[in-house]
């Protein structure tokens, strides 16, 4: 994982503890709770993709603890073996007088680390909880400042093999996942950040996946990303429409970002009022007509839901009125939507309240938001994105 941080992608919130902490109560945890419970931590139900991958997850790694004491902390946790190696050389630790040891393993008993202290320690698995030291009937061992070396290995022995495959195999985890090209010109048009986001391979270079976004979010359209981004953004948060909408007015995950990942961003600069006028809204993608399944547009039958809930002024989803004539003969007239994509945010709430539920026949893509200029939809200062990159080729 460090390996794979130095060559650019930052993947240790797939097993850091806090991160994985988060994310387990934030998508699987609280939400269970609730379904149980409702309105106890939610006051709707929240629903999230993926939940039953991370719930598991957690129930494995505290299951395991059951088979090998402390298995997650021993044998996964990259915080633990990064603190291990700190432990190796530290000053003040545990010593045991070789003739005052009868050797009763009593100070195995509540061993938090599995140290084995009853022998030679191992400093790098020493939580220094003190419990052999209070354990001990003959007082063999105590707190010390620098002990004899005799007492203890130094350190775990690693084979040099081993330790150039997990460089290998780190560096190779970001050459892969960007030959992929899933964090630029590959991109999936579902991937739709959250205001304030950095550009892609920055975001991707910051985010660590504890979810702290999601469990704030009011209206639930936060979700982890599962391949959507590619390997690189697993677990990542992206907007899903389908069960939620980007409120206009908050601003909540770039405040609880713990990494920059998401900038904090005022009202203000979010809808582009006041001092923000000028440079306009943060967009988030553009929304895009489905005429086959649009009800004015495909089934002569009346709808104006998406019109009327767009909540920019003026509003980004307008219509023109139509009188056609219907299968029977009829006529009737229809107002049938259309986008303005200058004023179109993307904030999804058109595509979440669409009356054609399975897939909305309005629908939000990545393209022309605000954090890229490669995926600007409209002319930019009279160039577009496409004539900036044949000027770079040229030059």
């Amino acid at each position: 994982m460090i390996a794979a941080a130095v060559g650019g992608t930052l993947q240790i919130g797939w097993l850091d503890p806090i991160c994985l902490f988060h994310r387990s109560m934030n998508v699987a945890i609280l939400p269970m709770i609730n379904l149980f419970f409702p309105s106890s931590i939610y006051v709707q139900q929240y629903f999230h993709v993926g939940a039953w991958v991370v719930g598991f997850l957690l129930f494995f790694l505290v299951g395991m603890n059951v088979i090998i004491p402390r298995f997650f902390c021993r044998v996964l946790c990259p915080l633990g073996a990064f603190l291990g190696t700190l432990s190796s050389v530290s000053l003040w630790r545990i010593d045991r007088d070789v003739t005052k040891c009868v050797d009763c393993d009593l100070c195995l008993k509540s061993c938090e680390g599995a140290s084995d202290p009853q022998t030679q320690l191992r400093k790098s698995e020493c939580f220094v909880c003190f419990n052999c030291v209070e354990d001990c009937p003959e007082d063999a061992l105590s707190f010390k400042f620098m002990p004899q070396l005799k007492n203890e290995i130094t350190a775990p022995v690693v084979p040099a093999r081993r330790a150039f495959l997990g460089v290998l195999a780190g560096l190779a985890f970001y050459a892969f996942g960007r030959a992929s090209g899933a964090s630029a010109r590959n991109y999936d048009k579902k991937v739709i950040r959250p205001p304030g986001s950095l550009k892609e391979t920055d975001f991707l270079d910051s985010c660590i996946k504890c979810d702290q976004c999601i469990r704030v979010c009011p209206t639930n359209v936060l979700q982890p990303a599962v391949l959507e981004s590619g390997l690189e953004g697993f677990w990542t948060p992206i907007l899903n429409m389908k069960i939620g909408f980007c409120e206009v007015n908050c601003t909540l995950c770039g405040e609880v970002c713990p990494t920059g990942a998401i900038q904090p961003v005022t009202i203000e600069e979010k809808t582009g009022t006041g001092p923000f006028a000028q440079q306009g809204p943060i967009r988030l993608g553009t929304a895009f007509f489905d005429h086959g399944r649009c009800l004015p547009w495909s089934m002569e039958t009346p709808c104006v839901v998406c019109e009327e809930v767009c909540p920019v002024s003026p509003k980004a989803i307008y219509s023109h009125e139509v009188t056609i004539t219907k299968r029977d003969g009829n006529p009737i007239t229809l107002r049938r939507p259309y986008v303005d994509p200058a004023l179109c945010i993307g904030c999804g709430i058109c595509e979440h309240e669409c009356p054609v539920t399975d897939e909305a026949a309005i629908r939000v893509t990545a393209i022309g938001e605000t954090r890229s200029h490669d995926r600007r939809l409209l002319m930019d200062g009279g160039v577009t994105s496409a004539v900036r990159d044949l000027e770079k080729r040229q030059r």
